[in-house]
């Protein structure tokens, strides 16, 4: 955890007792912060769950991969034991969020938790915000390019196959209801747009997707590379805006500034 990170956050989406410290713990060498819920012991299972959303909600936040090594578990007054979970993380990430910003991260988890559970059956989450993570990961433009199309190809599947249903067909292709037609890949991305109200969602990204993975580069000078990604990857962060009816403080690429959604 960031030693940025603002205080005491209150993610009563995931308990009513749950809070997100950015305190050390002097046992454990290089921590920096810990998460804390007042459970039963005999629902812990459920709150594993909930741990895996919050690890993936939690990155996407800070751009890198977020998770804890330790587990402490709390039976009674006398017994506990120690969990030890595989856990990683990332450096590289910048992020479009402050999280010294009071309450934003707060806000961002309570609202996320729900509209996860809204979304789970129909979109693959975690893979999209593993996705986005490693995205903020890449040191080039063309590594970026690439993993924000496999974002793109990754939600436009979800949402013709799980929202749409459409039928898929041979080759990886939606069809078109009541024809022998196929969807294009711009159809679709233009479709996912439209469902999350995405007024100015890019596309002219598609023809620079199709030079980086046929032909292993862009064609364009770095500037207007750079260019070409920050409309995409600001189209991406609108939808996952919208997935998670976010409304704090982020960095506005296009603008270069920090502002607040409406």
């Amino acid at each position: 955890i960031s030693k940025k990170f603002a205080g005491q956050n209150k993610l009563s989406a995931i308990t009513p007792d749950t809070i997100l410290l950015n305190n050390n713990i002097k046992k454990i060498p290089n921590s920096s912060g810990y998460l804390f819920s007042k459970i039963k012991f005999d629902n812990y299972s459920v709150y594993d769950d909930k741990l895996n959303k919050f690890y993936s909600l939690f990155s996407f936040f800070t751009a890198n991969f977020i998770s804890f090594p330790y587990q402490l578990i709390w039976k009674d007054t006398y017994n506990y034991k120690i969990k030890l979970a595989l856990s990683g993380y990332t450096l590289e990430g910048g992020g479009i969020f402050q999280i010294e910003y009071p309450g934003d991260i707060e806000s961002f988890m309570n609202t996320a938790f729900s509209n996860w559970d809204k979304y789970e059956k129909v979109l693959n989450l975690s893979a999209l915000l593993g996705y986005y993570v490693l995205i903020e990961n890449q040191k080039h433009i063309e590594s970026k390019m690439l993993m924000s199309s496999v974002w793109m190809e990754a939600i436009k599947h979800d949402y013709a196959a799980n929202i749409k249903k459409y039928e898929l067909i041979n080759g990886g292709y939606f069809k078109k209801p009541g024809t022998k037609q196929r969807f294009s890949f711009e159809e679709l991305v233009s479709e996912v747009y439209d469902y999350f109200s995405i007024v100015d969602g890019d596309l002219s990204f598609i023809k620079y997707r199709n030079e980086v993975i046929h032909q292993g580069h862009i064609n364009l000078d770095f500037g207007n590379k750079y260019n070409q990604f920050v409309l995409l990857i600001s189209s991406i962060e609108s939808i996952l805006f919208k997935i998670f009816s976010y409304t704090g403080y982020y960095w506005n690429r296009k603008n270069k500034k920090m502002e607040k959604l409406k």
